[in-house]
């Protein structure tokens, strides 16, 4: 269970920190709501879920299993938001060998 809360919430965690980069300016406030809200409709879902499961008879260790197949689609997100972030080039950024294209020069 101490594994199992870390991870999941540490995803969460890493989710929230990575969605404003996911989306642009003008829409960064209405997505990163967005994905609150889907966040506590699977929140108030899973509740549900988690009975119904134990209702069918699945054991503790298959809820689980099925509990780590989320968490890593989400690692898997997380890592992919951070690489595409991280291949991200400043604008005005000068180009490799420190010469500067004249448009940008009043800018640096």
């Amino acid at each position: 269970m101490l594994v199992l809360g870390f991870f999941f919430h540490g995803s969460m965690a890493g989710l929230q920190a990575l969605a404003p980069q996911s989306f642009p300016t003008s829409a960064r406030a209405t997505g990163v709501s967005s994905m609150h809200a889907v966040g506590r409709v699977g929140a108030i879902v899973s509740g549900i879920l988690g009975g119904a499961l134990i209702g069918w008879g699945w054991d503790f260790s298959q809820i689980f299993f099925a509990l780590a197949i989320p968490m890593l689609i989400c690692a898997a997100a997380i890592a992919v938001i951070g690489l595409r972030s991280s291949w991200k080039v400043s604008p005005t950024a000068p180009p490799a060998g420190g010469q500067v294209h004249p448009v940008n020069r009043l800018a640096t």
